[in-house]
């Protein structure tokens, strides 16, 4: 019985990992900046630049140089970038991925154990239940 429960612990746990691997870090996060108000407009629009990051398995965060911005007129506030894109998406798909390895190895350590320990004292878990004698 405890075999059988170990392994549907470590088969759950391990999809659990596998999910988060293929759902978030392989996949490139996106991240969108504001860069100021467009004063060529009537309706004064804020403007914003998405970029598609790079996964958290590449070096840097984004590899494309960053577009350029449209010119405002003289006297107006030019758009400028206000922080470096994708960094924070960057970050946040290594630390997910950090976390999760980090939980995988605990609940696979502390399974192992939990077996290594059982069959060495050579007791089985019980429910609670007293057994049909």
């Amino acid at each position: 019985m405890k075999s059988k429960n170990s392994l549907i612990v470590l088969a759950v746990v391990g999809l659990w990992y596998v999910a988060v691997i293929l759902l978030s870090a392989f996949r490139p996060p996106h991240d969108t900046l504001a860069v100021g108000i467009d004063s060529t407009t009537a309706k004064r629009l804020g403007v914003t630049v998405t970029f598609t990051c790079n996964s958290a398995f590449s070096s840097a965060p984004v590899e494309t140089p960053l577009p350029p911005l449209k010119q405002m007129p003289a006297g107006q506030t030019p758009l400028a970038y206000t922080r470096d894109p994708c960094v924070d998406a960057h970050d946040d798909a290594r630390k997910i991925f950090a976390f999760d390895t980090v939980v995988l190895v605990l609940v696979g350590a502390g399974v192992i154990g939990w077996n290594v320990r059982l069959k060495r004292h050579g007791t089985e878990t019980t429910t609670g239940l007293a057994s049909p004698a």
